[in-house]
């Protein structure tokens, strides 16, 4: 009997021994092949989808920092504060406004190149003053939300009681700082649930300080002819 007469007869007897001893067919579906190319594409799918998360989060932190000083902008400030409205997550927080004296004459004298290098030191100096061997006041963010204006947003991260005298003293110790790249006023508030609703009540109640600080450093004859002006309606130049 041949081999192929054998492969047939106990092919009859038994049935299975045919699909154990067939030879494979080069047009069936390789198993081990399947699983292979599955694991890859998921691979693939997995790789493609953290790049994707990638790609969003540098395009959302690009839109969030501001171009010239590196810091952050409005746009990130919006989204902080819907957040912090959002999870009512405004224990110790403190907001210090800060706006650059005479600014304007920066630019109109010296011009705009000037003006924007001073705006990139200003925002690296309260960066780096901020960040720096602070074990009271946490730094959250240094935002400009436009022109010569700067937010610092931190928390009290000991519950220390002297919290406000502790960063009220650390921002009169800047304004005399010989290396700041430009004098400044600046406003300080905590978020008070019995005052304040949103950050924005907040911010609004550190830029009040602030104007009262710029207002009360200006000298006694300035501070006259803006009141001069604004009795005959004159506008400042």
């Amino acid at each position: 009997m041949t081999s192929k007469q054998t492969h047939e007869h106990a092919s009859r007897l038994n049935p299975s021994w045919r699909t154990l001893h067939s030879q494979p067919d080069a047009t069936s579906p390789n198993p081990i092949a399947a699983v292979l190319a599955a694991s890859e594409r998921k691979t693939q799918n997995r790789i493609e989808g953290e790049a994707a998360k990638r790609q969003l989060h540098e395009a959302i932190t690009k839109e969030q920092t501001d171009s010239l000083t590196r810091v952050k902008n409005r746009s990130w400030l919006e989204a902080f504060s819907k957040q912090l409205d959002r999870e009512k997550q405004h224990h110790g927080l403190a907001l210090i406004a800060i706006d650059l004296d005479n600014f304007k004459e920066v630019n109109d004298e010296h011009g705009h190149t000037k003006g924007d290098e001073v705006l990139k030191n200003i925002a690296h100096f309260l960066s780096e003053h901020f960040r720096s061997n602070d074990e009271i006041a946490h730094l959250e963010e240094v935002v400009r939300p436009g022109g010569d204006e700067f937010l610092i947003i931190c928390y009290n991260q000991k519950n220390d009681q002297n919290f406000l005298e502790h960063l009220t003293q650390k921002m009169l110790d800047l304004q005399q700082h010989p290396d700041k790249p430009n004098p400044f006023s600046f406003g300080i508030a905590l978020f008070d649930k019995d005052l304040d609703q949103t950050l924005e009540d907040t911010t609004n109640r550190a830029d009040q300080h602030m104007y009262r600080d710029k207002n009360e450093r200006k000298p006694f004859t300035t501070r006259f002819m803006q009141l001069l002006r604004r009795a005959f309606g004159i506008k400042s130049r």
